[in-house]
């Protein structure tokens, strides 16, 4: 790997690391951009499973809402606040 212009204290470090041939280095830099592109993918499932679900509890807010301010006794709403 020196031979490659890998100064001596990244190939022992490398080394350490279990990674011992310029080929080496390669498949452990795919595996590490492969693992990279699927934590990306997972991200963007869980952004979109979070936006559906915001989306869901305002619907349902909404309708709670709704369903609780048309449930009031109309004879409540004459009664005259007493501060």
């Amino acid at each position: 790997m020196i031979a490659h212009g890998i100064n001596v204290g990244d190939v022992k470090k490398l080394q350490d690391a279990g990674i011992y041939t310029c080929n080496g280095l390669m498949m452990h830099t795919k595996k590490l951009e492969e693992g990279q592109v699927k934590m990306q993918s997972r991200l963007e499932e869980e952004e979109e499973a979070k936006a559906a679900l915001m989306s869901r509890i305002q619907r349902l807010t909404k309708l709670i809402l709704v369903s609780t301010k048309n449930a009031i006794p109309a004879c409540l709403n004459d009664v005259p606040n007493h501060q």
